[in-house]
């Protein structure tokens, strides 16, 4: 099959060729020259770009030369060529950790699909932390699952929109699950997504579990933010220690834009898959690897 491959390309590249053409592939994992026309050299040696996590998504490391990655221990080492670059900086955002790095020295903060493992508290903390590490005009991006995309499909019966249900249920108690998700309810499903210990699909034990006919009467009976809080409120938080990928925060626009202004960012923005404010994250090779139809991106400049 390779050699079929290599003839198959050869010969692409010979008949375009006879008629005045040529073909390139471009090395997108290599745009070590956007980073040396955009950024200071020491930002470039001392890896001054901080992807921070908070233990729920192993694989949301990113395997670049110039970056840094802040986790809980454990996450899986990494390797570039001959060197072996450190797993991570050890960092843990729900227990509100400083950030190991120095004031104003950061080029970027990146934290993606890992807000909703985290308290309010803890997100608040961390956003004033970013704050404080930025150089001037340095930018924070924020990766999350978008709630009012939750419920929108929540009220339209969506069940395709929650694909992860299918993975989760070949081996649910692995994922901390008492009942495949693929079978249950649609309001467990998405009480799982936002408030998972309070969900009664979770594996643990949990007084405070909400059934479908309380969900759908805090719904009708709140207003929406009111609703959820009420919902996360109902999480037991201790389990994160051992359920790092449960999700126990909701996010939207308002509540996100709003949660980096008060940690002093003033100007904030949605952005979108590959769309920033900073050249280096329009490369989809390193970033937006996960399906992003289910999320909210925001970006502010310190």
């Amino acid at each position: 099959m390779k050699k079929l491959i290599f003839f198959i390309k050869q010969y692409t590249k010979r008949s375009l060729r006879k008629y005045g053409k040529e073909i390139s592939i471009k090395n997108f994992s290599d745009d070590r020259n956007i980073y040396h026309e955009e950024y200071a050299e020491d930002s470039i040696v001392n890896r001054r770009f901080y992807n921070v996590g908070a233990g729920g998504h192993p694989d949301i490391s990113i395997e670049h030369p110039y970056w840094t990655n802040l986790d809980i221990e454990g996450i899986s080492r990494m390797k570039f060529g001959d060197s072996n670059i450190p797993e991570v900086m050890p960092y843990d955002m729900l227990h509100k950790q400083r950030l190991p790095i120095e004031d104003n020295s950061a080029e970027i903060i990146l934290s993606q699909y890992s807000l909703e493992h985290v308290t309010n508290e803890a997100a608040d903390f961390f956003f004033k932390e970013s704050f404080r590490v930025l150089k001037n005009k340095g930018i924070i991006r924020i990766v999350v699952p978008n709630i009012e995309l939750d419920l929108r499909a929540y009220k339209n019966n969506d069940r395709a929109y929650f694909f992860w249900a299918d993975w989760y249920s070949v081996d649910p108690i692995k994922h901390g699950l008492n009942t495949p998700m693929n079978q249950a309810s649609l309001e467990q499903v998405l009480i799982s997504h936002f408030a998972a210990s309070a969900s009664t699909l979770h594996i643990a034990d949990n007084p405070k579990k909400i059934n479908d006919e309380e969900f759908q009467d805090v719904l009708q009976s709140s207003a929406i933010e009111d609703a959820l809080d009420y919902c996360t409120s109902r999480c037991r938080i201790e389990l994160q220690k051992d359920f790092r990928y449960n999700h126990i925060n909701w996010w939207n626009s308002n509540k996100l834009i709003k949660a980096l202004m008060d940690a002093g960012f003033k100007d904030v923005y949605i952005a979108g898959p590959n769309q920033s404010s900073a050249r280096i994250f329009r490369n989809n090779y390193y970033f937006e690897k996960k399906p992003n139809h289910v999320a909210l991106t925001v970006e502010a400049v310190k």
